[in-house]
């Protein structure tokens, strides 16, 4: 089995620490995380970690 990091999207929308707390300035750094799996038996298997 290996498993593979994927980062599937980034986004920098306005709102600053509102959002998370510690940002500086107006935009908030955001990653959509992914893992890819593959597997000898049931080959590639994508899964989504959410926001990260």
């Amino acid at each position: 089995m290996k498993i593979h990091h994927l980062n599937c999207g980034c986004m920098c929308p306005l709102s600053g620490a509102f959002y998370d707390g510690f940002s500086k300035g107006l935009r908030v750094h955001l990653v959509c995380h992914c893992l890819l799996i593959e597997t000898d038996r049931d080959g590639l298997m994508l899964v989504d970690t959410g926001f990260g």
